[in-house]
Order: C-alpha cells, then sequence, then structure tokens
C-alpha cells in the first residue's frame, strides 16, 4: 500500500519528496492504522488494490498481453478477497482505452486496430480475472442463485442497512466522517436512521 502512494506520487509530481509525501498520508491516516490493527479482509483487499494500482501505474506507457494478464490475476485476487476489489477495473479499463489510443492515428476506437486492441487486451485480463474468480462467482451462483450472494450479505448483516435515506448534508459529511473518525466504540460513525 505504501509502495502503491509512493508511486502515486512519484508517476504524478516526478519528485521524491511528493512521492513520500504521499506515502505518509496513507501510512497516517487515522482509517488506514485503524484497518491495519484488526483481523478484516479490508487489509488483502487493500494489499492487492495496492499492487494492481501499481502494475497498472507501471504500464501506462505501454500495456501488452502479459501486462493484462498480470493486471487481471492481481484485480481477480482483490476480488476474492472482498467484491469492491471489481472498482479496480475502470483503472484498468481506462488504462486499455488509453493504449489503443496512443497506437491510433488520430482514428475512432471503435474502428479497426484500435478496437482489435481493446477486445484483445480485455480478453487477456477478462480470462486472469476469470480464472481466479471464476469458481468464487459458480459457486454462489450454485449455492445462493446469484454471482455474489446478496441476500445471504444483506441476511447477515440487517444491522447495517438503514430503513431511510441519509439526509443530503449527512450524506455529504459522511465521506469525512468515515474516513476520520475512529475509535473503539466504532468505525466510522454515521447518523442513525431513528
Amino acid at each position: 500500500l505504501f509502495a502503491e502512494a509512493r508511486a502515486r506520487g512519484w508517476i504524478s509530481f516526478s519528485s521524491e519528496p511528493a512521492a513520500l509525501l504521499a506515502m505518509a498520508g496513507v501510512a497516517f491516516s487515522s482509517k488506514f492504522l485503524y484497518i491495519s490493527n484488526i483481523i478484516s479482509n479490508d487489509n488483502g483487499v487493500a494489499a492487492f488494490s495496492a499492487l494492481a494500482i501499481v502494475a497498472i501505474l507501471n504500464r501506462w506507457r505501454e500495456l501488452r498481453p502479459r501486462d493484462a494478464l498480470l493486471i487481471g490475476l492481481l484485480i481477480g485476487c482483490a476480488v476474492l478477497t472482498k467484491l469492491s476489489g471489481l472498482a479496480l477495473l475502470a483503472p484498468a479499463g481506462w488504462l486499455i482505452l488509453l493504449q489503443a489510443r496512443r497506437n491510433t492515428a488520430n482514428g475512432p476506437l471503435w474502428r479497426g486496430p484500435a478496437l482489435r486492441q481493446v477486445i484483445a487486451l480485455s480478453a487477456y485480463l477478462g480470462a486472469a480475472l476469470l480464472l481466479v474468480t471464476g469458481w468464487w462467482f459458480a459457486r454462489n451462483i450454485v449455492l445462493y442463485g446469484d454471482p455474489v450472494g446478496w441476500d445471504e450479505v444483506k441476511l447477515a448483516n440487517t444491522f447495517m442497512f438503514r430503513g431511510e435515506p441519509l439526509p443530503l448534508g449527512d450524506m455529504l459529511m459522511a465521506p469525512f466522517m468515515i474516513i476520520w473518525t475512529v475509535s473503539s466504540l466504532g468505525n466510522g460513525i454515521l447518523p442513525s436512521a431513528e
């Protein structure tokens, strides 16, 4: 995770102080310190996500099929750890589109060589992702009737679902409360629905 933050700082600003500052921002955030001291699948998804982001950042100049396989494997590991790892498909997809755009002489992305490259790189990434996660999604379909077992998740976490949506003011404050308020009593406290 620290390496990912440092890599982002270096790639964004080409400066060692900026890279170290980005790394320190992660290391000393209260949420990271809290999550690092408990047993949780958040630790695993953070680690695999950091590795995937570093792989994506390191390949932003040239993405080869074997790079797409590696990124797919890392995203697959993140997804097996926690379903939110699927969010990594957004930067990976952006990288694939960026690569295809670079290899076209200002032509449209939806025709010719660019489209073939997008399809090929997406297929490599998707194959690696399915290699790692396919068995788990298939298992969930057999056991629960859907790929992620959402009904079981809702049943096990009934206490977490609100009866009504958050008011707009609370919704705007929620990210700050979740990231910066950590106590021994809870992990980011949101207003109750009552």
